[in-house]
């Protein structure tokens, strides 16, 4: 099974200085034409580990970007799978923006730590967790690791993570 990853895309970067602006349009073009090389090599599902947007609370441009862009894999009946990364997470208590495409039924936000079997494959993911979360996080990773000990096949763990700390 061919899987294609991508993260940290920051749809929606922008700058309010003259000489960069044009760089927000670069970011959606290399979000679409990643997604057109998914589509080309066939691959069978696509999965993103965070920060698909770079702001939690992004401009209507980039969310237009996102849900149009994602619409493509769906209408090649590829899922796309996606985890929550910082700049995803607002600090003020929300849902956040990506979850849009679990709504749209054509994303599956996999960033829970719950596994899910997609086209036979196994796949838990883990969105991003704070310093103040690490207990958290490895008791999830201890869960996680456990129920797949158990399992035959093949399995796929997605973080948005730097491990270093644990």
């Amino acid at each position: 099974m061919m899987v294609g990853h991508f993260s940290d895309t920051h749809v929606g970067w922008y700058s309010r200085e003259e000489a960069v602006k044009e760089r927000e349009n670069d970011y959606y073009e290399a979000f679409r034409e990643a997604v057109e090389l998914f589509i080309k090599e066939h691959v069978e599902i696509v999965i993103h580990s965070g920060d698909i947007l770079h702001e939690p609370r992004p401009l209507g441009k980039a969310v237009i970007n996102l849900v149009e862009t994602v619409r493509e894999l769906f209408r090649r009946d590829i899922p796309f799978l996606f985890t929550l990364g910082e700049h995803d997470i607002s600090s003020i208590p929300s849902t956040p923006y990506p979850i849009l495409l679990e709504k749209l039924g054509i994303g599956l936000f996999i960033g829970d730590g719950e596994q899910r079997e997609v086209k036979g494959l196994r796949v838990v993911g883990l969105s991003k967790h704070r310093r103040a979360q690490r207990n958290e996080l490895l008791a999830m990773l201890d869960r996680i690791g456990e129920e797949q000990r158990n399992c035959r096949g093949k399995s796929i763990l997605v973080l948005h993570q730097d491990l270093r700390d644990l």
